[in-house]
């Protein structure tokens, strides 16, 4: 399904859905979403996937790798390929073998992750008001939680709530901090782009910078969850 009617049908109603969760604030309702997803994919995994013969398969490579190292330790190279060979086969099986369960979750994400990056990244459409000259003003709504706000751009500055702030600046609205990541301009339109801001990183990192944003909260939440939920249910 399309992304533009995906937030023109499946968005606005997911967001109805889920409003009483999206009130409580960006931290709980985010870590709520991604404590659900990890769990949810946790037992599709359980469902779908053939556990004992995906340990057997783990079981046997293993083993051909140990053998592989001690053939390189013994300098018999002919005994390490065969033993290398024979493990890849296995790692392709064992690929095989995830596959259906990875396209059970693919189905969740093809739905949830793009509504999570609307909500918690939105990218406010801007429309010119008519009959303003200096400086040019563009007018657009912010929506989160089932409520919203109007969003100000002019002179390269964005305003909310009586708030401004520039490209890598930040304010806060209906209860969230939003950084403004980036300014999209074509001949009659501008769009805002925003991300709701979940704390600042003592590093700067390739393409996240020093900013948290919900990506990268989502993981760090998922990780050890994912890890709990499968060691639980038998999943290594």
């Amino acid at each position: 399904m399309p992304i533009p009617v995906m937030q023109n049908t499946v968005f606005p109603f997911m967001t109805q859905l889920f409003q009483p969760i999206l009130a409580q604030g960006p931290y709980l309702s985010l870590f709520f979403f991604s404590a659900c997803l990890a769990g949810l994919f946790s037992i599709i995994y359980w469902i779908l996937l053939d556990i004992e013969k995906a340990d057997e398969i783990k079981e046997k490579m293993s083993s051909h790798q140990e053998k592989m190292k001690e053939a390189q330790k013994e300098d018999d190279s002919e005994k390490a390929r065969k033993h290398m060979s024979k493990s890849m086969k296995l790692n392709q099986k064992f690929m095989m073998l995830n596959f259906k369960p990875m396209i059970g979750t693919m189905i969740f994400v093809a739905f949830m992750f793009p509504w999570l990056g609307h909500t918690y990244a939105p990218n406010v459409a801007m429309e010119p008001q008519n009959n303003v000259s200096e400086p040019e003003l563009f007018t657009g709504q912010l929506h989160y939680a089932d409520r919203e706000t109007d969003v100000y751009y002019y002179n390269n500055t964005v305003e909310i709530d009586n708030q401004t702030a520039e490209v890598g600046q930040s304010l806060k609205a209906l209860g969230v901090k939003w950084d403004v990541t980036g300014l999209g301009e074509s001949e009659s339109q501008r769009n805002v782009r925003l991300n709701a801001h979940f704390a600042n990183l003592p590093f700067s990192l390739p393409l996240a910078g020093d900013k948290m944003h919900w990506l990268m909260f989502y993981i760090l939440v998922t990780m050890p969850l994912t890890y709990g939920f499968r060691k639980a249910l038998g999943i290594q």
